[in-house]
């Protein structure tokens, strides 16, 4: 009897694994193909085109999914496929996010620059100096609190 769960069990898992494969695999070439082909983000674009650049997106995003769906249905690629394609794709998240926040009012945070400006990397760089000093006198200090293994007590 447990042999029968077990090869069951095997057979599902295997099932299982391969769905998950192909299914995450057509969706990551296939997000990365969208992201390479439609338009980057641009939040000086018309909600109405971003809108439509979202349904497009998410159609062709959507109909390829029911046309693998078609061709090897599986159980679950659907999760493996969802998480997989949406995550890829960056433009798609930041055109969704834009539209939330025109539709629902909220803001969102702007983006940090990559580059410092000269001050900042001034600042920075004295804030290091100014602990390595602090670490110096600290280590200095205690030197003479150290024992040496030739004082260490004999048992």
């Amino acid at each position: 009897m447990e042999r029968i769960y077990q090869e069951r069990i095997e057979t599902i898992i295997n099932s299982t694994l391969n769905q998950i494969l192909i299914y995450g695999l057509v969706a990551f070439i296939i997000a990365l193909l969208l992201e390479g082909t439609m338009p980057k983000i641009d939040e000086e674009k018309d909600t109405p085109s971003l809108i439509l650049e979202v349904f497009v997106q998410l159609t062709i995003t959507i109909a390829v999914f029911v046309f693998i769906e078609l061709k090897l249905p599986g159980r679950y690629g659907i999760l493996a496929y969802a998480i997989i394609s949406l995550s890829a794709q960056k433009n798609f998240i930041d055109k969704i996010l834009i539209l939330t926040s025109r539709i629902f009012g909220n803001e969102i945070p702007p983006k940090k620059e990559k580059q410092e400006t000269e001050e900042e990397q001034k600042e920075t760089e004295e804030e290091q100096k100014e602990t390595n000093e602090k670490n110096e006198i600290y280590i200095d200090n205690n030197v003479n609190e150290c024992t040496s293994i030739d004082t260490l007590p004999l048992y």
